[in-house]
């Protein structure tokens, strides 16, 4: 049934999206949770919604707003660059549901702003691989990756994506790696202007230094609830045979789509090798790599004969989420 609701017209896929969304969300406006505060680190978030933290409905409901624009972003990126069928919103949908699996994620956070200019990049470094002389989107890819990581300091670790991404589509060409550093090192040069005008600058050079002199791999694993162990094992269930079966026909596809969907293989890969380098807020910080897990899903979904089995997962994961939101605590 659930998959079958993707086969029908656009315009109601698109209906059934934000009802679906605005279900999962309904008791985010309910409690209203106040806005994950920045890191110091990456002032980006800080300085563009330190005004709504004081006000726990208004930066859930940009909370929201983030998390429905960018799944809806995510899906015309995959759709539009040909890796996943056409007048379909399920990715969308696959995407609002992981992002929205527990209690805690229903509030803003660094990760959402965070994300937006992540998958602009992408969408910029797709548009721009099958041509050998986009400047401008390689300038503006490598911009909105510097901002990704002014906003959420763990995105610092999807910055070699734009370089992976110039070897996959063989632009070897000294100009175009040259800009993609310039486009990098542009807004840090504002940033770090900034802070000089304002005196900061050596001290926060010195957040800097001790981040790094107090840094932990895997700092962040703790142990959590059983309910959330249990929604995240119905993830993997879903997750593992779809990602291995992207994999391993990827050699069946067209050259272009080929490398697009290599590309979306580091994103995600990058995404989980974060995991590590995270120091606290795991859950919340490592949810980028659900982006990548929802094309592995949505394309598992679309390309099997027997949908049984997918269908039955998605049920209990569903069924799950719901326990969660009654059993597991907000913070």
């Amino acid at each position: 049934m659930l998959t079958r609701l993707f086969r029908t017209h656009s315009n109601i896929q698109l209906i059934i999206v934000i009802l679906g969304s605005l279900l999962l969300w309904c008791d985010g406006f309910y409690h209203g949770q106040a806005a994950m505060q920045g890191n110091e680190l990456s002032p980006l978030y800080n300085l563009l919604f330190s005004w709504t933290f004081s006000n726990g409905v208004l930066s859930t409901i940009i909370a929201f707003a983030f998390v429905l624009g960018t799944a809806l972003l995510w899906n015309y990126i995959l759709v539009n660059d040909g890796l996943l069928p056409r007048n379909t919103y399920m990715p969308a949908m696959v995407t609002i549901v992981l992002l929205s699996y527990i209690p805690m994620m229903l509030r803003l956070t660094p990760l959402m702003p965070a994300t937006l200019f992540l998958l602009m990049a992408i969408h910029l470094l797709l548009r721009s691989g099958p041509h050998d002389k986009a400047y401008q989107d390689t300038f503006s890819a490598g911009l909105l990756f510097s901002l990704a990581a002014m906003t959420n300091i763990y995105h610092v670790v999807f910055i070699p994506l734009i370089w992976i991404s110039l070897m996959l589509y063989r632009s070897y060409s000294i100009r175009v790696w040259i800009i993609s550093v310039l486009g990098i090192i542009t807004p840090v040069l504002y940033l770090a202007f900034y802070f000089y005008w304002n005196d900061h600058l050596v001290s926060q050079l010195q957040l800097y230094i001790d981040f790094f002199r107090h840094f932990r791999f895997l700092a962040a694993f703790q142990p959590q609830q059983l309910m959330t162990y249990i929604i995240i094992g119905l993830i993997t269930l879903l997750f593992l045979p779809a990602f291995f079966r992207f994999v391993g026909r990827l050699n069946e596809k067209l050259i272009v789509l080929r490398k697009s969907s290599m590309v979306i293989v580091w994103f995600f890969l990058l995404g989980f090798f974060s995991l590590a380098v995270i120091q606290k807020d795991l859950l919340i910080n490592g949810s980028v790599m659900l982006f990548g897990s929802s094309v592995f899903i949505s394309s598992y979904i679309f390309a099997i004969k027997k949908k049984q089995f997918a269908e039955l997962l998605l049920w209990l994961l569903l069924a799950a989420i719901v326990a969660g939101k009654i059993l597991l605590p907000l913070q």
